[in-house]
């Protein structure tokens, strides 16, 4: 079976451009509002189940990025910590983790 929605949505669900981004949240989350038992079995299976994998994986990644951007133990100097990509760095997970708290 196929479902082109929302595998067109799963291509493009990091994309650079906000609106995109945003659209494409909208779609499947209204999708796994369905509730629908078809639809349920078909995204818990491969590929679509590959999303959930790649969110926690981008999750994971922007985490130890930002650690090692900003842990006192790391050997960054002390100008790099003051670094305004920082406060960009946090809000992008902060935007992932509100992104994966609408899709559970």
């Amino acid at each position: 079976m196929h479902f082109p929605l929302f595998a067109v949505a799963m291509k493009f669900f990091n994309h650079s451009e906000t609106m995109v981004k945003n659209a494409v949240k909208i779609i499947i989350v209204n999708i796994l509002q369905l509730n629908d038992s078809t639809v349920n079995k078909l995204i818990t299976d491969v590929p679509f189940v590959n999303l959930f994998t790649h969110i926690a994986c981008s999750l994971r990644d922007k985490i130890i990025e930002i650690d090692s951007l900003h842990n006192p133990q790391s050997k960054q100097t002390f100008e790099q910590e003051k670094d305004p990509s920082a406060a960009i760095d946090i809000e992008k997970l902060e935007d992932q983790c509100d992104d994966l708290s609408d899709l559970m």
